[in-house]
């Protein structure tokens, strides 16, 4: 049931998707009650599929739930209970409840870190989000040292998230009124983007 609910909800079907995950929820519950892996990926994907309908006001109690419920199963510090703050985050985000989104980012990013074999590039994403955070917030000096602490001495030749660095430190310079550097750093990130894209098609050929 919850691989029929992602099926559908990647491509877009959410309608289905969303029978999809409740039926899984429901099953979930009936065997074994809220205390169950099943329940909490069905939750958490409805939340999804609300969220993608831009249904906020469903998707954040299914989120909060999934939350309260990872904390039992696996431990305040797993992974999983990561995920789920960085998806509560995004959901209190388009909200506009920016304090909120942030606390729920920052829990996220702590939790990364300590993981053992913890993913970079999901790390950075995370990071990346605050650091845009704070320059929508209008506090760009904030945002340039928050963009300073993940970007690496060199951009990684096949990461786009190196390009996503750039154009970030091209609007912070905008921001500060430094218009060559910002021209500067959005032609770097679309010669990069751009040499993905070449790399990307060779190995294709």
């Amino acid at each position: 049931l919850l691989n029929l609910g992602l099926l559908h909800r990647e491509s877009e079907q959410l309608d289905a998707a969303a029978d999809w995950y409740r039926q899984a929820r429901d099953a979930a519950a009936a065997r074994g009650g809220a205390a169950r892996p099943t329940y909490v990926n069905a939750i958490d994907g409805l939340a999804r599929v609300h969220r993608m309908r831009n249904e906020l006001d469903a998707a954040l109690p299914l989120q909060r739930e999934a939350l309260a419920v990872s904390r039992t199963l696996y431990g305040p510090d797993s992974a999983h209970v990561g995920r789920i703050h960085n998806e509560l985050a995004n959901v209190l985000h388009d909200l506009a409840r920016y304090g909120e989104a942030e606390r729920h980012y920052r829990e996220a990013a702590r939790i990364d870190r300590a993981a053992p074999g913890a993913d970079h590039t999901d790390r950075v994403r995370i990071e990346l989000v605050e650091a845009e955070r704070l320059l929508r917030a209008g506090d760009a000096p904030a945002a340039a040292r928050a963009l300073a602490a993940i970007a690496p001495t060199r951009p990684d030749p096949a990461s786009p998230l190196s390009a996503q660095r750039m154009q970030l430190a091209a609007d912070i310079a905008e921001a500060r009124g430094d218009m060559r550097a910002a021209l500067d750093l959005r032609t770097r990130a679309l010669a990069h983007l751009r040499g993905i894209g070449t790399a990307q098609q060779t190995q294709a050929a």
